[in-house]
């Protein structure tokens, strides 16, 4: 469990559907969805709070970073 758990599990009833805590699931999506089940919530996606995380989760610059890539290598 992360320390923002807890809070947003208060505003995930809040948004309908899927969602990581303040935003829909589907309402990120752009282009060909490669993949979105990773499991970070919003706060773990925009890496507020000091970069602070948990250790059971992927590093969101590693995500990012890796996607660049896939761009980048197909020619994008």
């Amino acid at each position: 469990m992360r320390w923002s758990d807890p809070f947003l599990a208060v505003f995930s009833p809040l948004t309908p559907g899927p969602n990581d805590g303040f935003v829909g699931r589907c309402s990120t999506h752009l282009g060909h969805v490669i993949r979105d089940n990773y499991l970070l919530n919003h706060f773990d996606e925009v890496n507020q709070v000091l970069g602070l995380g948990s250790p059971f989760v992927p590093d969101p610059r590693s995500i990012f970073r890796d996607h660049a890539n896939l761009l980048k290598n197909a020619g994008l």
